[in-house]
């Protein structure tokens, strides 16, 4: 906690040692929330600059895509063609896209 509030949150060891428990907390959530909105602003301008480039995808990426820790879409691959997986299994581990 003493190495997070250092670093992460730039408070000094005196600063840390006068929180309570509930304080620290709230401090984290609050670099959470400050570090979702960067992650956002990132997947805002990475899905415009991927959605309008010459290659650009069939599908679309979404500003979401670049956020850690939101959950990815689930992809029913039941309802897929054999070559409907196989494209989706390359796309989701290569940088190149293939169609499906």
């Amino acid at each position: 906690m003493w190495a997070l509030a250092r670093y992460d949150l730039g408070l000094s060891s005196e600063e840390f040692g006068d929180l309570t428990y509930g304080m620290l907390e709230a401090l984290v959530q609050r670099h959470e929330e400050r570090e979702r909105k960067r992650w956002i602003q990132i997947g805002v301008l990475a899905a415009s600059v991927i959605n309008s480039g010459f290659c650009r995808p069939e599908k679309p990426v979404q500003v979401m895509d670049f956020v850690p820790g939101e959950k990815p879409k689930d992809t029913d691959m039941s309802m897929m063609t054999p070559e409907q997986q196989a494209a989706h299994m390359m796309n989701t581990f290569s940088k190149r896209t293939f169609s499906r």
